[in-house]
């Protein structure tokens, strides 16, 4: 029977230690020890590396308990009998402590409390991450991949522990690995609320929290009850303020099945509401250089890679990588076989750039060899430019061969993911990308009004002696402002990149292809139930996308009639551009669906076609 608990400092914090942070008034600790001791535990030992300062800041405030002191290094003699561990930067609730305490261990064995749905928590790349099997945590770490769980902070621990420290050179991380590589941590998973509060952003939360909640973090708090969504004890990470406030505006909710902007989760939707941020203040170039290394990771890029944010959807992005990078005189290689790779060329026409344009059928795949034939018959092609998710038609092109002969014929290579990154295949190092851009309001789940690229190093001294030809868009001076400050050169859309750090920690609390395996599934699923409805596909090229289906409408079905029966229903479809439009529809199945969300849109759109052939047949007959 456990009896006694021990905090403990766990990896310092930058500045002060977490665990001295206010959190609303009481120390992060002192909510700690009140918290063990409303689960029935009071002798608390605390195992920090400045006592005397721990002891100033708590003032007297923990009273109920019978705190001991414990110099940092001799954790490990301390733990002389079975044991609850709390990680020091760890806010948890009561019941979380309470089921830690109640569950069943056999002797020797220790227990781990794992948060099972990491896209749930807040900044889950600060938690240390777990794998598990069956019942069991079989290995952890901060950095650990193909991780299914994350770690809350607490520990119901044996004597055993206290070796493993010892055998690892004095690591309480690596003492706990020890334990789950040997087979004997079990994992309990956890619903009750936490936070690991190690930043400034995971301090705003947990205090949201607690106003949220109460302050044992067991209700609903008037904070929910005033946004009108009380479910107390509810255990899940919707946010209730928010999503309150949601309900009270006047605006219907529709399911967005349109390629962006694409429909948010609680959390993202959030992030939005902040306090009042000053963009040149040292704290921002924190987020900046937070989205910076979550951004990185997602192109799959490494140290030689710079990542520019700017304010503006992705055709801002697509005109700062075409009019920053072309020197004059030399040309720009367009390929296009849909409305986006004309865009490219309608941009560099723009700014008095020369180029010359592979020109497919809308559709068609690109032919690698006539790519090769003009890279060798022209050697002023500066740089090739292609869109990877051809948007308006749905369908993939091959960057990693193009990549492939850019490198030959040593050759710039701009690629547009807007629609793609996060959703499909990307690798700048891979598939040999120069200058790779995206935006934050499709496959990264975030809102629209942010872009941005990824450069690689080689793009600098190239275009060195390009003169900028807009002045906003001037990539050189972004990429000055993010080596040498950490911000952007004119003031961002500050609440769109706390929305964009919020997707991207969901979008890589999971493991890596998570997102593009569910795509794949639900676009699959949704092409075959209307192929069976009458739809046809538009191509049939085996590279289709796994984020959006087109489509081509049946003849006796007008567009605009199932545009407009959908959208009774609460569904928003897409119609094409150009001479597809009224042709193709497209449906997207990016954003936060639910599997949910899918069911009702096929059961609508079967309903819709029944009315609208009805119709049709009077319009006929009549």
């Amino acid at each position: 029977m456990i009896r006694k608990a021990i905090v403990v400092e766990s990896r310092r914090a930058l500045g002060e230690p977490a665990h001295l942070w206010s959190l609303g008034g009481p120390i992060l600790l002192g909510r700690t020890i009140r918290s063990l001791a409303a689960a029935g535990l009071s002798d608390v030992l605390i195992a920090v590396r400045d006592a005397s300062a721990a002891q100033r800041a708590l003032n007297g405030e923990a009273r109920a308990a019978r705190l001991r002191w414990l110099d940092h290094a001799a954790l490990p003699g301390a733990l002389t009998d079975d044991s609850l561990l709390i990680l020091s930067d760890h806010l948890l609730g009561p019941s979380a402590l309470r089921e830690l305490l109640s569950a069943t261990r056999a002797p020797g064995e220790h227990v781990a409390l794992v948060d099972r749905t990491p896209a749930r928590s807040f900044e889950p790349e600060h938690a240390v991450r777990a794998r598990t099997r069956d019942s069991q945590v079989v290995d952890l770490g901060r950095n650990l991949l193909d991780s299914d769980a994350l770690l809350c902070g607490a520990f119901a621990v044996s004597p055993e522990l206290g070796e493993a420290i010892r055998a690892n050179k004095g690591e309480l991380m690596a003492g706990l690995r020890a334990i789950a590589r040997s087979d004997r941590m079990r994992a309990l998973p956890v619903e009750s609320p936490w936070v690991r509060v190690c930043t400034e952003e995971g301090r705003r939360h947990a205090e949201w929290m607690l106003r949220a909640r109460g302050e044992d973090l067991e209700g609903a708090g008037p904070g929910a009850v005033a946004a009108g969504n009380a479910r107390p004890g509810e255990a899940q990470r919707t946010l209730e303020c928010i999503e309150g406030l949601l309900r009270q505006k006047d605006a219907r909710h529709y399911v967005l099945l349109n390629p962006g902007p694409v429909l948010t989760s609680p959390r993202v939707k959030s992030a939005l509401v902040h306090p009042d941020v000053c963009h040149r203040d040292s704290d921002y170039s924190e987020v900046v250089r937070r989205l910076e290394g979550k951004l990185r990771r997602v192109f799959r890029g490494g140290p030689e890679h710079s990542i520019l944010l700017l304010t503006g959807s992705g055709t801002a992005a697509m005109e700062a990588a075409v009019s920053s990078t072309v020197p004059s005189g030399r040309k720009l290689l367009v390929i296009a076989n849909g409305a986006f790779g004309e865009r490219f060329a309608e941009i560099a026409d723009l700014h008095g750039i020369a180029r010359t344009t592979l020109r497919y059928d809308w559709g068609k795949p690109v032919r690698l060899a006539d790519v090769e034939r003009a890279l060798a018959a022209d050697a002023d092609i500066f740089a090739v430019a292609m869109i990877h998710h051809e948007t308006s038609v749905g369908l993939l092109n091959p960057i990693t061969e193009v990549g492939a002969i850019c490198r030959r014929h040593d050759r710039l290579f701009m690629v547009d993911a807007v629609s793609s990154l996060g959703g499909e295949d990307v690798d700048v190092l891979r598939d040999g990308i120069d200058i790779c851009f995206s935006s934050a309001n499709k496959c990264l789940h975030a809102v629209s009004g942010v872009s941005f690229l990824c450069v690689h190093e080689r793009v600098w001294e190239r275009i060195q002696d390009v003169k900028p030809r807009v002045y906003y868009l001037d990539l050189k001076r972004y990429h000055r402002y993010a080596r040498d400050l950490s911000q952007t050169p004119f003031t961002p859309a500050v609440s769109t990149f706390f929305a964009l750090d919020a997707a991207l920690d969901e979008l890589l609390a999971d493991p890596v292809g998570t997102r593009q395996q569910r795509y794949r599934a639900r676009s699959r699923r949704i092409r075959d139930a209307m192929i069976d409805l009458g739809f046809s596909p538009m191509t049939r090229s085996g590279r289709e996308s796994s984020t959006i289906s087109s489509l081509v409408v049946p003849p006796e079905v007008r567009f605009e009639d199932l545009y407009r029966e959908l959208k009774v229903r609460g569904y928003i479809v897409y119609d094409s551009k150009e001479h597809l439009a009224g042709r193709v529809v497209q449906i997207a199945n990016m954003g936060e669906l639910s599997d949910e969300m899918i069911d009702g849109f096929l059961v609508a759109l079967r309903d819709v076609l029944g009315v609208v052939r009805k119709r049709a047949r009077h319009l006929n007959l009549a």
